[in-house]
């Protein structure tokens, strides 16, 4: 087999792999080239992470988006941006939760749950990778009179619609006593919270979603340049043999 099929065939298995595992990644953290976000990476934008802009209202950080502000850069997702992040986030095409349910009022509406395990530290539903990624907005205790039975690490998002303000939630609970009974992670997204009165709530619970693009070379493309590099050398280095053997 010559050296240039032979490269051509060892570069598309290792670019086709990586391909497949940037396929399964979905939502992954990408605070190392964007502080507190993350990378959706089947669309390529980077959301800014929950729990950033949480103490500000919505109409203070859409103030905050042009040349000079705090979020330039940033802007503010459409809708259809929003409901696929979701769904990716949810990502039910590919794990079972206990509960799924999508498009019960309109097109990308998604609740979905599951439990995590009954046991001291039960913190493992389906979704556990995705939500060390995309960070929270608030910790709250799941109390039974003078006992802390688990941990809500809650998440809301606000988003802006046709009809007014509506938002996405993410709850990731987190079970600390092994009572028998267990906690389940949420995600709700129906589309149609709309709430106009939210435009200057300043609460914790509440963050604005932000999001821009990544123009990041994707690491299969780097490779296979590599790969045609070395067999335009092996081809350069055959053709010089060749000259001076005959």
């Amino acid at each position: 087999m010559g050296i240039i099929k032979s490269l051509t065939m060892a570069l598309s298995a290792i670019t086709l792999s990586t391909v497949a595992l940037s396929s399964q990644a979905g939502i992954i953290n990408y605070d190392d080239q964007i502080a507190d976000s993350f990378l959706d990476t089947s669309t390529g934008l980077v959301w800014q992470d929950f729990g950033v802009n949480n103490h500000q209202s919505y109409n203070y950080v859409i103030s905050q988006l042009d040349e000079g502000s705090e979020y330039f850069g940033w802007q503010l997702p459409t809708v259809e941006q929003v409901f696929t992040m979701f769904a990716n986030l949810a990502d039910l095409d590919n794990v079972e939760a206990d509960t799924e349910r999508r498009d019960t009022f309109i097109v990308g509406d998604l609740f979905a749950s599951d439990f995590n395990s009954d046991e001291a530290d039960g913190d493992d539903s389906v979704w556990e990778a995705t939500f060390d990624a995309i960070g929270y907005n608030i910790e709250l205790e799941h109390v039974f009179g003078t006992q802390i039975l688990g941990l809500n690490f809650q998440s809301i998002g606000l988003f802006a619609t046709a009809d007014g303000i509506a938002s996405l939630t993410v709850s990731d609970s987190v079970d600390l006593a092994a009572d028998g009974f267990q906690f389940q992670d949420l995600l709700t997204l129906t589309g149609r919270n709309t709430n106009i009165g939210r435009a200057n709530d300043e609460s914790l619970n509440y963050s604005t979603l932000l999001v821009r693009s990544t123009t990041e070379v994707p690491e299969p493309s780097a490779l296979a340049l590599f790969g045609l590099a070395l067999a335009g050398m092996a081809v350069r280095r055959r053709k010089l043999n060749k000259s001076l053997c005959c």
